[in-house]
Parts: C-alpha cells; structure tokens; sequence
C-alpha cells in the first residue's frame, strides 16, 4: 500500500512539473459553460487544423470566425494567421479529466480555401454550402475524423496519408487526384469528374465519378470502385485490390 502511495505521488509531481505554469490548474477546472467567442482574423486562404476541433466552414464574402467552448477551454483554443494560413489548435492536455461531452466547434467564414490540412484530429470538418476555388487541395495525416465537403473546382486533391480518417466530397472537379495510404476511406462517388488520377496504397477503398479518363494505381489491399462512363481507363494494379466498375 505504502509503495503504492509513494508511486501515486510521485506521479502526480511530475504531472505538475511538466505542466505549463500558466495552465498547471487547469486540469481541476470544470470546462464551464458553453460560450461562444468571436475573434479578429486576418484574410487566409489555407488552414491548418489540429487535435480535437470540429471545424465549420461557409463561403462567404468576410472573414470571421466564432469558438464554441466552455468558459474555461476559450483561451486554450489557438486561433491565429500567419503567411496566409489560419492555424487552429487545441492547447487543452486535460481531456482525461473532463467529459468527452464538450465538444469544441469552430464557425469559419473565408472568402476561399486552397489548402486545407488536417493533422493529428480527432475532430470533424464540415462545409455548409459549396466551397468555390480553382484549386482545392486537402491533406491528412495522422487523423481519425470525418471530413465532409461540397467543392466546385477546376482541380482539387485529396491525400490521406496516415490515419483512418474517412473523406466524402460532393460536387465537382474536371481534374481530381486522390493518394491513400494506411487505413484512408475516401467517398468521392458525388463529386463529378472529367479525370481521375488515383495512387490507392491503403488498406481501404476509394470511391470516385469519372466521366471522361481513369487513371488508377492499385499498391495495396484496397479496392477502387468507380461510376460513370470513362472512354479512357488506365490501370496498374500491383497489389491484391481491384478496380471495380459500379
């Protein structure tokens, strides 16, 4: 019993040791009431997404971006732009203590997005309308959330490198990548596409609508099924998946 205790102790002063002095007594604060923060932001037209925040993003003609949270969570919420990027971070390392209950959201408007990364989330990302761009690109790694969006684009690429995380995309693209690797689902069976490049290294499957050319390179377990009439299809299938005509 007595080492027992002297373990628990010993724990718990390195716990406060290796915790900023700033938020040491955070961790013994209830989240508080949910409130809604609205913040000054610069124009951007990339982000870069980490840790557990649902992101919400509209188009729209200003910038401006609200933070729901509890009380005690805002000033742990990171919101800033640098280079043209808007970077999002949860500074919050007590979620062991509080309730998985308290989501964190963030409500974005911007006038375009190019760049979209998402790395190390555990949150959601959400488009409410259709998000216009003549390149749209989005990159994922070590992520386990959903991302769901409506594009209209000239191009756009969707790579997922590590991470189960899932994406389903809707709307339109005339040239579309896609690059999976790990355990990546990709659902672009509503985005319209004149050609398709797809490198499917995962363990999962990918979805895509391609009217016109397919390319596919299938290195892995994964299946690629495809809809709609191509007159071109280009295949080099390395690994046990298949291409698979819906």
């Amino acid at each position: 019993m007595q080492t027992l205790f002297t373990y628990f102790f010993i724990l718990t002063v390195l716990f406060f040791i290796s915790c900023n002095k700033e938020n040491r007594c955070d961790c013994f604060k209830s989240a508080g009431e949910i409130s809604m923060q609205s913040r000054n932001i610069s124009p951007f037209n990339e982000i870069l997404l980490n840790d557990n925040i649902n992101l919400y993003i509209t188009q729209d003609s200003v910038f401006s971006l609200t933070v729901e949270a509890g009380t005690n969570l805002q000033k742990l919420i990171k919101t800033e732009v640098v280079d043209n990027c808007l970077y999002l971070k949860n500074d919050n390392k007590c979620n062991w203590v509080r309730s998985f209950k308290n989501k964190i959201n963030v409500y974005l408007k911007c006038k375009e997005i190019r760049f979209l990364k998402y790395f190390n989330s555990s949150g959601n990302i959400y488009s409410t309308d259709t998000l216009r761009s003549k390149h749209f690109e989005l990159e994922i790694r070590s992520s386990t959330g959903d991302v769901n969006c409506t594009i209209n684009a000239d191009s756009s690429w969707f790579d997922i490198y590590s991470g189960p995380a899932m994406i389903k995309v809707n709307g339109k693209s005339k040239v579309n990548f896609v690059y999976l690797e790990g355990t990546g689902f990709a659902d672009l069976t509503n985005l319209i596409t004149d050609n398709n490049f797809i490198d499917n290294k995962s363990s999962n499957n990918c979805f895509v609508n391609v009217q016109k050319e397919l390319n596919v390179h299938i290195g892995f377990i994964g299946d690629v099924y495809y809809t709609g009439s191509p007159y071109v299809i280009n295949s080099n299938i390395s690994g046990s998946g298949k291409l698979i005509k819906l």
